[in-house]
């Protein structure tokens, strides 16, 4: 018995030219039609069925140098993204290297028509060599959108490429503006007729034997010439002499000559074969497997698959209009003109129900293999539309772990409306697609739905259910500050669902790590996801990326910037030595976030550019704070122009449809210093009335503080604080220490502005003893000159006098003031502690952190608290400036001059 076909097969069989006939003789007056044609954009084959346009273009393209690629199209190709996918896989049978964008693009699934058309164009333009690309039964195409697709792109086709179409009837294009501009060449019916000069020789071959030019002129008469025709005419000669045929010939009619001679073919055949051919009718393509399924049951023995195997290559064999479409000749299809003879004898002989019985034998063959979308098909046809809603259902969870979100959009769609909301998995499979829109705004009619559905359910899929639903529901609580119901349902999630569901499992050990950090139980979080990490034995895949997304989340919101750095660049490392775009699109995210808030300016802007630039690829949420960051790390170098421009690539991304967009408008006018423009849009803000989620690059709520704090005046500047107060306490009480720092900064503006210096220093103290534990730099400063007398005032405290020098310095730099005269050495001897003065000894001794902690006996964490400290003291941003700063001011001994080798 053969071995399950990968659901990859079939998709091979459209993009492998069609094996021609042996007997098929060759018409150099055809090829040079053709190649003529191909100096055109466009070659356009137009024929009814049975004018050898497939076989025309195949004997062409065996005697071409260049490469031909080869794509043929059927009935249901109508997704554009699925249509680019199979357009790119053709031309990278010829040219393996071809189209890498536009591949990436088509599988995201996410991207626009106007950008899968530009990446194409670019890609073919970069083509080495000139190809022929055929789209072979174009008519089979139905949706607008690829039409439109396919003139668009004819229209900017470069010269490193040549299409040729084959068709039943001229294609909804604009044809006539191509013949205009000298773009189109055409071959019609007329040009594919076998002439007086080829009739004889293609007759011969077909038969074998030479005919009397009497018989040959009579069928060439009666068929004018079509070579399906002549075909059929050979075919009813293997049973009858010429005379007789002559004599056939006279008593049809010429309206149907070809439904006669069809007919005459048919009943000549044993009742064997004629059984073989009607049950398999239905099928598009087929195998021998499929066929034994549809004549012997659905589970047919090694004897019965034989047994097909023989009929299959006995009708091939005989010349019964079947087409070999890969070289094992493993898949084979009829001829439309007869697949369609056979279809309606069928239906007469047979009946509709029996139609509808093949086709879901068919449709439950498929399934078995993995061939899903050919399921949905034949189980359609066949009348089961709860079966094909089954098959769907039990692949999803398979599509999930592959994050092939198009994919299961796709199934969705194909099934009737009312048989997905009746499907308690498929209500299910569509709030997924829902979650990673981030639509879940639209869930709770689903839900609803699948309140209504659950009781009539056994309690173990019920109990499934509730479970893959579960991670759905944690996130929800999440995002309404609910951390503890959010747990719970987690914790469902994670005692219900099977070990394969990987990525709803993924999911709720994100929500779970999540919400224990928001409960305070963070390096409990941490310490499972870490374990969880370990216990892995499959290698990477997208379930640990997403572990490492999980820890990520979690490093980024509680300020550990130097584990978020090294886990993000294990998570980016991973995900592209799998291609799994969507995690390297949040590693660029953690990357960026761990540089920008270090005041690593150029590396964060580099890993946001890279993340922007997966536009449609990665996850939209990422590409969205990509380009947040981005925004922001052109902000802090005053390049205003370049943020405009990407605050501009935001809106167009998204539609101009997110608040966030608009309120870093104004966070962007404010840092411009347009702040009547600001405040217009802070006095129109109003808040939401559940707090706001405080992950993302940009809170509205926030920046609507920021704007206040620094450009308000009286009133505004109590709105800040009265904004603020709700935000803190919630960013306090999910333990999320980037926003209680940049809370803590904004309230000390608001009121230091109001002439509370007291609470307002009280405040800044906050913000900076967070700061210099997390590293924080561009939260503070980001806020601008109005941390300038906050920070000078925090020199004199001891406890955060270090960190405010830094930024202190920092803030001087980036507003242009002039930097304050250097202290004299003394002052830097005297304020250099103890503890300080060794740690600087070995960092000229190029001791990493560790060795440092081992040499004093402390902590990583006291060494790097020290360091700081050390910069600040001596007005620098990194170990080899404070090295040198120090020898310049003499406080390193003739011990430490020689650092030992790296």
């Amino acid at each position: 018995m053969m071995q399950p076909f990968s659901p990859q097969a079939l998709l091979q069989t459209r993009l492998h030219p069609p094996l021609l006939a042996t007997d098929v003789t060759p018409r150099p007056r055809l090829d040079a039609l053709i190649q003529r044609g191909i100096e055109r954009k466009l070659l356009l084959v137009i024929a009814p069925a049975g004018y050898g346009k497939t076989t025309a273009v195949l004997s062409w393209a065996q005697h071409q140098a260049r490469p031909v690629g080869w794509l043929s199209l059927s009935v249901g190709d109508d997704d554009l993204s699925s249509f680019v996918r199979y357009v790119v896989a053709a031309l990278q049978r010829v040219a393996p290297d071809a189209c890498s964008a536009s591949q990436t693009l088509a599988q995201g699934g996410q991207a626009p028509a106007a950008v899968l058309l530009a990446a194409l164009v670019n890609d073919l333009s970069a083509l080495a060599q000139r190809i022929v690309l055929v789209l072979d039964d174009y008519d089979s195409v139905a949706a607008s959108a690829v039409h439109e697709f396919v003139a668009a792109l004819l229209d900017a086709l470069p010269p490193t490429i040549r299409l040729i179409m084959t068709c039943r009837a001229s294609p909804p294009l604009p044809l006539a503006r191509w013949r205009g501009r000298g773009e189109l060449a055409e071959i019609r019916a007329a040009d594919l007729r076998s002439d007086e000069s080829e009739t004889p020789a293609i007759l011969s071959a077909m038969i074998g034997a030479s005919l009397a030019p009497a018989v040959v002129d009579a069928i060439q008469t009666r068929t004018e010439g079509w070579v399906t025709g002549l075909r059929l005419a050979a075919l009813s000669m293997q049973r009858q002499d010429p005379a007789q045929l002559l004599t056939t010939l006279e008593q049809a009619g010429s309206a149907n000559i070809r439904d006669y001679l069809l007919d005459e073919v048919l009943h000549r055949q044993s009742e064997a074969v004629q059984h073989f051919l009607l049950t398999t009718s239905i099928l598009d393509r087929f195998c021998a497997p499929l066929c034994a399924a549809l004549l012997n049951g659905e589970v047919a023995s090694d004897a019965a698959e034989q047994a097909a195997r023989r009929l299959l290559d006995a009708v091939t064999a005989a010349g019964l209009f079947v087409t070999l479409l890969d070289e094992a000749g493993e898949w084979r299809r009829y001829h439309p003109l007869f697949a369609e003879l056979l279809r309606l004898r069928l239906l007469h002989l047979y009946g509709a129900e029996r139609v509808a019985e093949l086709h879901c034998a068919a449709g439950r063959w498929f399934a078995r293999q993995g061939l899903v979308e050919e399921a949905i098909h034949h189980l359609l046809a066949g009348g089961d539309a709860g079966a094909a809603a089954d098959v769907v259902a039990a692949h999803f969870q398979a599509v999930l772990n592959r994050e092939e979100w198009p994919q299961l959009e796709r199934w969705l769609t194909l099934l009737p409306e009312a048989v997905v909301m009746k499907h308690p998995m498929l209500v299910l499979a569509r709030g997924w697609c829902l979650q990673f829109h981030f639509a879940l705004a639209a869930l709770p009619p689903l839900l609803v739905q699948l309140d209504a559905l659950l009781p009539a359910l056994d309690p173990a899929t019920a109990a499934l259910i509730a479970g893959r639903l579960a991670p759905l529901l944690a996130q929800v609580s999440v995002l309404r500050g609910e951390a503890a119901v959010a747990l719970a349902q987690t914790e469902i999630a994670l005692k219900q669902t099977p070990a394969a569901d990987r990525y709803i499992r993924s999911l709720a050990v994100f929500h779970h790590a999540l919400a224990l950090h928001m409960l305070g139980r963070g390096e409990e979080a941490e310490a499972w996801l870490i374990d969880l990490l370990r216990a892995e034995r499959r290698g990477v895949d997208a379930f640990t990326v997403r572990l490492q997304f999980a820890l990520c989340s979690n490093y980024r919101i509680s300020g550990e910037l130097e584990k978020l750095r090294t886990t993000a660049g294990r998570m980016l490392a991973d995900a592209q030595a799998k291609r799994l775009f969507l995690g390297e699109g949040w590693a660029r995210v953690f990357l960026g976030h761990a540089a920008y808030e270090t005041n690593n300016l150029v590396e964060a802007e580099a890993h946001y550019t890279a993340g922007a630039s997966m536009i449609y690829v990665a996850h939209a949420a990422a590409v969205r704070e990509c380009l947040f960051g981005l925004t922001l790390a052109q902000m802090a170098q005053c390049r205003f122009d370049a943020a405009a421009a990407t605050v501009a690539q935001l809106r167009e991304f998204r539609g101009g449809l997110d608040a966030e967009i608009d309120s870093f408008a104004a966070r962007l006018a404010l840092a411009q210093g347009d702040h009547a423009a600001a405040l217009r849009w802070a006095d129109g803000f109003r808040p939401n009335a559940t707090p706001p989620f405080l992950y993302w690059q940009e809170i509205p709520a926030l920046t609507a503080v920021r704007v206040l704090a620094i450009a308000g005046q009286g009133e505004a500047l109590h709105r800040a604080l009265d904004l603020l107060e709700p935000i803190a306490a919630w960013a306090e009480r999910s333990h999320n220490t980037w926003r209680v720092a940049e809370c803590a900064a904004l309230r000390a503006v608001a009121l230091d502005r109001l002439g509370q210096t007291q609470a307002a220093d009280e405040a800044m103290h906050t913000a900076l003893h967070i700061g210099e534990t997390a590293g924080y730099r561009r939260t503070m400063l980001d806020i601008g000159p109005h941390l300038q007398p906050l920070l000078t005032r925090q020199t004199r405290r001891g406890t955060t006098a270090a960190i405010a020098r830094l930024l202190l310095r920092a803030l001087i730099d980036e507003t242009g003031q002039k930097t304050p005269p250097a202290q004299p050495t003394d002052e830097y001897v005297e304020s250099l502690t103890a503890r300080e003065q060794e740690v600087l000894v070995l960092l000229a001794r190029r001791y990493a952190n560790k060795e440092i902690a081992q040499e004093l006996f402390i902590t990583t964490n006291t060494v790097k608290r020290h360091t700081l400290q050390i910069f600040a003291k001596l007005g620098v941003n990194d170990r080899r400036a404070a090295v040198e700063r120090a020898r310049q001011l003499g406080l390193l001994k003739d011990d430490a001059q020689n650092p030992r080798s790296a």
